[in-house]
């Protein structure tokens, strides 16, 4: 479930960023609306936190995570 607030409750300068995602992907990533929604309050921390789970506490390069979800989401049959 997506609130409604995510979806409509930006400045133009974060609207057109998101525009910009929407020209390559049907939908924009939660995390990324909730980062641009409250820069203040989940802003740099946030996305600091967020990279650190998605990426440096892995034993793999981000190639090699990369390739992993995109085949993880071939065999779900999702978009990747």
């Amino acid at each position: 479930m997506r609130l409604n607030i995510l979806e409509h409750g930006h400045n133009r300068k974060q609207k057109f960023l998101l525009w910009l995602c929407r020209l390559y992907l049907e939908t924009v990533p939660g995390p990324i609306l909730t980062m641009t929604y409250r820069p203040a309050f989940f802003g740099r921390m946030m996305a600091a936190c967020l990279h650190e789970a998605m990426r440096k506490s892995s034993h793999f390069s981000a190639s090699q995570c990369e390739l992993m979800s995109a085949f993880v989401a071939s065999e779900n049959r999702c978009k990747y």
